[in-house]
């Protein structure tokens, strides 16, 4: 799996569901995002990039050590690498 497959999936793996909206999750990030990037073979500003990309693309916003999923399935899709 490429880069942004590959964080997705460690995403969707922690997802824990909004209450409110079954498309929307929550992920808080236990550790430094370099030793997640680490965890996926992949440097910290690739990790960065791909942050940056699924926000572009309105799967996710970040802040701080928290990621909001805006589109579940969407992430799914991105994890599946399709």
């Amino acid at each position: 799996k490429d880069a942004p497959a590959r964080f997705a999936q460690w995403l969707v793996e922690r997802c824990q569901p909004s209450a409110d909206n079954p498309q929307r999750a929550v992920v808080r990030l236990g550790e430094r995002k370099r030793d997640i990037a680490s965890q996926l073979a992949i440097t910290p500003e690739t990790l960065s990039r791909v942050m940056r990309s699924l926000t572009r693309q309105g799967v996710i916003s970040v802040a701080g050590y928290t990621v909001q999923v805006a589109d579940v399935e969407a992430l799914k899709r991105v994890a599946e690498g399709a």
